[in-house]
């Protein structure tokens, strides 16, 4: 059962087309981090805000993959 969604948004976007950039079932690191690296880095490297509530799993995806 999964219990945890994690959605990347673009905020620019303003809910129209393109603001999901990726949705993303549980929480296992290694899977989010499988997922986020198929955006491209160019739009990764683009974040300029991050709000998260996994703690530990998040700081350590968001090391990697940002």
């Amino acid at each position: 059962m999964v219990n945890s969604i994690l959605i990347v948004t673009n905020i620019e976007a303003k809910g129209r087309k393109g603001a999901i950039v990726a949705m993303v079932k549980g929480t296992v690191a290694e899977d989010i981090i499988a997922v986020l690296k198929r955006v491209p880095e160019r739009s990764r490297k683009r974040v300029q805000e991050v709000t998260m509530d996994m703690a530990l799993t998040c700081n350590w995806l968001l090391n990697d993959v940002l």
